[in-house]
């Protein structure tokens, strides 16, 4: 039957007003994620029918029998004990509709009477079905479908089924008590909570209690639902009771009065909503499982899967972090489930633990599921700036230094991923035009999710925080090159771990980094420090290729996780970082002031900075001198090419720091003044 028929089909069910929940495929259980409460949460709604059948196309669908008003002969005649026949000899039998079940049953379906009772088995083979539901055509069994054997109107339910049926409920005046609360009692709790989860706990608490296996079923036995068997009751119940022994409960529990302790009332089975309790209701239920999780990339607690029985397609849900609005989700789960008086606080610190069980890193298992056959495969990882950034070396030297930084920027990011907290404070700096692509080559390779471009002052919490969940991070047009900041901006660049309080967090985090650095500029005189430049590798391209770098990513990082596991470095060898240096200075911005120091007379060889100056500026005195005049100066002495050396140990320069001119300097001043002379 195509998707459209079954639609048609279903929908045909609520214009007759049947009360229809989907079910797992070709099986009989509720689609718990669905419908939380099972059958009970059977709707006529054409609506939630219809989307219903558009998120779980390949769902079986079951019908309310006692919210629909009708009530179910399920006849077993393919069973060798099964005694229909013989039971309905001498009674009359409606024609009605019917159904031919995947078994090789037959669905009986009647008008129930809401005032009468209607048992749980008439004869060996034959249940009644009233409190429950069946399945529907066009549903499968173990592959084996369901059919309407007619479509016949539904008749009245006959006098002797309600009359003459056996049932398996004992009489009122012979019902057992169960530590002085009767089974009416709990068939009360079980119409409130379910009856899976109140016989769960029921059965989990008289383990505890340490009671047999027989004595135990001699109890739950009496609990049976209309429209089943003692023996599908038994079978059930024994799974609950392995699974409560397999965990311990009746030696822990015995012992230390925790996991499920009975406080049976004609209201209500109520659990001690301790720690222990709240975190294994949570983390043995199948339908959360593994729905927290922490995120040690971004240090958040994440919800990875749609919380059971929220409105929604769960294959539309995208994992995100977690809200306050999800513990009160859960305390309400709880309380549905017989935990009536839990602290907000315990299931915050439960949810806690649990994401914690469940960690994750979402970059380390990109990376770690990258496979890289250095003898098969093409090799990139040294010439990607080259292929895709259009960088163009002038020379030999600066070939070398390319394809060195194009190796280094990508391994020192699986370092980062895989080790975080190490070492790896280069940043490479993208020059070119306006628009070619350099902030989007960035944003490609590390992915859109791992990368950031809004960095806030590097002095403040706020940039402690945005490291957090990044991989890439972009200083755009190097707005951290301000003077003001250019010591605190290396040192920010060049910290391995960040130590915050985050907003609203009650303790402080020690995060360590996981991320690295990127600048992107359309100049070329941006860097204003002449110190410290080792961290600046600058690069210039030209055009970016996108598509050729979006194709290539997954092939790029796993060559650069095989190098980064053969234990290559990535950091500029001595050789490479003098090249760097060299790069770095080209970049400097040009302090009118070089230009002065350049032009002094060859004959000064040496001298204090007031000195120099004094011969800089002629017409100054020297009390006009101040600090940031020599502050300056000193900056523009070691950009000309002058050298630090030491301080005057004797005569009125004495203690004032000695800077001397480098023999090249003064070889370049007197030609100067050679050209000057001839001209």
């Amino acid at each position: 039957m195509t998707q459209n028929n079954k639609l048609i089909a279903l929908l045909e069910y609520t214009v007759k007003g049947w009360h229809l929940f989907p079910i797992k495929p070709n099986k009989k259980e509720p689609l718990g994620e669905a419908v939380p409460h099972g059958f009970e949460d059977a709707s006529n709604n054409p609506r939630i029918i219809s989307k219903w059948c558009q998120w779980y196309p390949n769902a079986n669908f079951g019908l309310n029998l006692k919210k629909t008003g009708l009530v179910c002969i399920d006849v077993d005649s393919y069973k060798e004990n099964c005694a229909f026949n013989e039971f309905i000899t001498g009674k009359h039998l409606p024609d009605t509709l019917t159904q031919h079940s995947a078994s090789g049953g037959t669905h009986y379906l009647f008008r129930a009477d809401p005032e009468h009772y209607y048992p749980g088995s008439l004869c060996p083979g034959v249940d009644i079905k009233y409190n429950g539901y069946i399945l529907l055509s066009p549903s499968t069994y173990k592959n084996n479908p369901y059919k309407w054997a007619n479509n016949l109107p539904i008749a009245d339910a006959p006098e002797w089924l309600s009359t003459n049926g056996r049932s398996i409920m004992p009489a009122p005046n012979h019902i057992h008590s169960i530590n002085s609360t009767s089974v009416r009692d709990i068939q009360r709790i079980i119409d409130t909570y379910g009856w899976h989860n109140t016989l769960l706990r029921l059965t989990a608490s008289m383990v505890s209690q340490g009671k047999s296996d027989g004595e135990i079923h001699n109890i739950t036995d009496q609990l049976t639902q209309p429209g089943y068997q003692i023996e599908q009751t038994h079978t059930e119940v024994q799974k609950m009771v392995s699974s409560a022994r397999a965990k311990g409960f009746n030696d822990f529990a015995k012992a230390h009065d925790t996991f499920i302790a009975p406080h049976l009332t004609t209201d209500t089975i109520e659990t001690i909503a301790n720690h222990d309790n709240i975190f294994n209701a949570l983390n043995t239920d199948e339908d959360w499982s593994h729905i927290f999780a922490f995120d040690e990339f971004t240090s958040k607690r994440m919800l990875l899967k749609q919380l059971p029985g929220r409105a929604g397609n769960p294959t539309f849900f995208k994992p995100r972090e977690l809200k306050d609005s999800d513990t009160t989700y859960v305390l309400r789960w709880l309380n549905r489930n017989g935990y009536l008086r839990v602290s907000k606080l315990v299931v915050i610190d439960c949810i806690q633990a649990l994401c914690e069980e469940n960690t994750i890193s979402p970059v380390r298992h990109y990376l770690e599921g990258l496979q890289f056959d250095p003898s098969t495969e093409r090799h990139q990882l040294s010439t990607w700036m080259q292929d895709y950034l259009g960088v163009y070396p002038k020379d030999d030297d600066e070939k070398a230094y390319v394809q060195a930084v194009s190796r280094l920027s990508l391994i020192q990011g699986v370092a980062r991923a895989l080790n975080p907290g190490c070492k790896a404070d280069s940043v490479p700096i993208l020059e070119g035009g306006q628009g070619i692509g350099k902030s989007t080559a960035i944003r490609e390779l590390h992915g859109a999710d791992w990368f950031g471009d809004a960095l806030p002052p590097m002095s403040s919490k706020d940039a402690s925080d945005y490291v957090r969940g990044k991989w890439g991070i972009e200083f755009a047009e190097l707005a951290f090159q301000q003077k003001a900041e250019i010591e605190a901006q290396k040192a920010f660049i060049s910290r391995r771990e960040e130590r915050f309080r985050p907003a609203y967090g009650r303790e402080e985090i020690c995060y360590p980094r996981r991320c690295v650095f990127w600048g992107t500029t359309n100049r070329n005189d941006y860097i204003k420090d002449d110190t410290g430049n080792r961290r600046f590798l600058p690069i210039r391209v030209n055009q970016v290729d996108i598509e050729g770098l979006r194709a290539n990513r997954d092939k790029l990082w796993a060559e650069a996780v095989y190098f980064y596991n053969q234990g290559e470095e990535y950091w500029l060898s001595d050789t490479l970082l003098q090249q760097a240096n060299q790069q770095a200075n080209e970049r400097v911005e040009n302090d009118p002031w070089v230009e002065l120091v350049q032009s002094l007379p060859s004959k000064i060889t040496e001298g204090t900075l007031k000195q120099i100056c004094l011969e800089i500026f002629e017409d100054i005195k020297e009390i006009q001198i101040t600090t940031q005049m020599t502050r300056r100066l000193s900056t523009c002495l070691l950009q000309a090419g002058w050298k630090r050396e030491g301080k005057y140990s004797s005569g009125p320069q004495r203690n004032q720091a000695r800077f001397i001119r480098s023999a090249e300097d003064i070889a370049d001043a007197e030609n100067n003044a050679h050209e000057a002379n001839d001209f």
